[in-house]
């Protein structure tokens, strides 16, 4: 079980997923370090309206993020892929041909409308053994991390040549590249899986709302992406201010990046080996509320870079972390309904960010924007400080074949009393059991020959 690897089609669906996943971020990050400074040119832009320009993706991601789901459910997920990827498009030539800030809105609005995260994930399991999801999900979330880091640089390297325009139509060819692979190189999955670990269940959303652990962790991506919002709302500016030039703004997100990156390696690696995923959970907030702080007495170029060095150092460890600590926390039986709120207060988060500090820049000046981001950091690691320890443990799931319902209590005993097995729920009618393991100690084999021997 241990040796099992990605088989054809399995390769094919984490390559051409985890491209689409890239191209689309892509597009959406690029322009959030650029817009600050390049919004400015609209007609009638204020650094409210810029502000909401920034997050107002956020606001139909969060709305149709879990409604694409289920439609995919229905109509199949490349058929929702390619309407959420020509939305996008549609979303970014909107915006490339807007005049005025109050069409850039409109624009980000219909981009966020084509809310495909939950469909590429969807169709991951479809056509993933899962056994082997993780590594399939894991691919797809290293391709965020990477679009991220690109954009970083491409987007202030982009806008010089092309204007912030151009910047969008290179979006809208990223879309129409990504609606290319979804027909001709995405596999399709032969059955749509209904399997409640995966999907987003309406009915268990209550439950995940009634879960203290997930509320601090929905808290907590929704916190993280107001303040990426925020900050990008008039860090970008004050760089200007500042006295570097906006061309070269990459020069300086390029090194901070790969320092950031290097830097949250140490934390990963602490966190996994002596289990002090908590400790360094609320280390890494502490970092934001520094970089916060800081900002609101940084002068200068080098001042301001240190300071975002200190905010990314403690931003791309968190963004990494949050999702599996929502898996360890999460019952087995609505692991799919907890990630898809999850992501519906990630992009909540980006839609608050960015108008607030917009509002708060033109109202009171950039400091009381960073006033506001550490009481936030502040507040959140409060919140941090009650969460439980996270188990060092993981989703599996078997199949056991037809069962009656007067068998699932004994089974579940049963699969209970096995090594490194934490948490175990049969649902009889889709016939599989969901197991919460510590992977050090489950033994894959054993369950393997029980599960064969029910099916």
């Amino acid at each position: 079980m241990r040796g099992l690897r990605l088989n054809a089609i399995e390769k094919r669906a984490a390559s051409s997923l985890a491209t689409i996943f890239l191209l689309r971020m892509l597009g959406l990050f690029m322009v959030m370090p650029v817009f600050a400074i390049e919004g400015q040119n609209y007609a009638q832009a204020t650094p409210a309206l810029i502000g909401l320009a920034i997050g107002a993706y956020g606001l139909t991601q969060a709305l149709l993020q879990i409604p694409f789901g289920f439609l995919s459910d229905k109509y199949g997920r490349k058929v929702l892929l390619v309407a959420g990827m020509f939305i996008f498009a549609l979303g970014s030539v909107v915006a490339g041909l807007a005049d005025s800030i109050q069409w850039v809105i409109i624009g980000r609005a219909i981009q966020g409308g084509g809310a495909v995260s939950s469909v590429v994930l969807a169709l991951a399991s479809d056509v993933s053994r899962d056994e082997l999801l993780s590594k399939v999900m894991a691919l797809l979330g290293a391709s965020i991390g990477v679009s991220f880091g690109i954009a970083f640089i491409a987007g202030p390297i982009l806008v010089t040549h092309l204007g912030l325009s151009g910047l969008f139509f290179v979006t809208a060819i990223l879309a129409s590249m990504a609606i290319f692979l979804i027909i001709f190189w995405v596999p399709t999955g032969d059955n749509v899986r209904f399997l409640s670990e995966h999907r987003t269940v309406l009915s268990k959303v209550g439950d995940v709302l009634r879960h203290r652990e997930l509320l601090r962790l929905d808290a907590g991506i929704f916190f993280l992406h107001l303040m990426l919002a925020a900050t990008f709302t008039v860090l970008p500016v004050q760089l200007v201010e500042a006295g570097m030039l906006k061309s070269q703004h990459w020069m300086l997100y390029l090194p901070i990046m790969l320092l950031a990156f290097i830097a949250m390696g140490p934390f990963m690696g602490i966190a996994a080996k002596r289990s002090l995923h908590k400790p360094i959970f609320m280390a890494a907030i502490v970092l934001l509320l520094i970089a916060c702080l800081s900002m609101t007495q940084a002068d200068g170029v080098v001042g301001l870079g240190l300071c975002l060095f200190i905010f990314f150092w403690g931003f791309i460890y968190l963004e990494a972390t949050l999702p599996s600590m929502i898996s360890r926390f999460a019952p087995v039986t609505f692991k799919g309904t907890a990630l898809g709120v999850y992501s519906t207060l990630q992009y909540l988060g980006v839609f608050v960010g960015g108008p607030t500090a917009g509002w708060l820049a033109q109202t009171y000046g950039f400091n009381s924007v960073f006033v506001f981001l550490a009481v936030i950091s502040g507040l959140w690691l409060l919140v941090a400080a009650t969460m439980a320890k996270p188990h060092n443990v993981v989703g599996y799931t078997i199949h056991i074949g037809q069962v009656h319902q007067q068998q699932v209590a004994d089974i579940e005993k049963q699969l209970r009393t096995m090594d490194g097995v934490w948490d175990v729920v049969v649902v009889a009618e889709e016939r599989v059991a969901y197991l919460k393991v510590d992977k050090k100690q489950f033994d894959y084999e054993a369950v393997a020959d029980y599960a064969e021997g029910l099916a």
